[in-house]
């Protein structure tokens, strides 16, 4: 065995909760689906691509929804 045998699957979870929400457990399903399909579909087109683009989408999601998918936006203390 490896040290870093588990970090790609963390690497994937994490980025699942964040792509979702975090604190929401549907989001982080759909997070999770969206990065199968990508991984499913990259491994077709990209090859080795796919964590770029999985990572690419975290971004663009984060700048535009920084909630995550299904994340709720916290109420502003004015």
């Amino acid at each position: 065995t490896s040290f870093i045998i588990g970090f790609t699957a963390g690497m994937r979870a994490f980025t699942a909760a964040v792509l979702g929400g975090i604190g929401n457990v549907p989001g982080a399903m759909l997070g999770g689906i969206i990065i199968g399909l990508i991984e499913a579909l990259g491994g077709q087109v990209a090859g080795a691509w796919t964590d770029v683009i999985i990572f690419s989408i975290l971004v663009l999601v984060l700048v535009f929804k920084p909630s995550g998918l299904l994340g709720r936006t916290a109420p502003n203390k004015s």
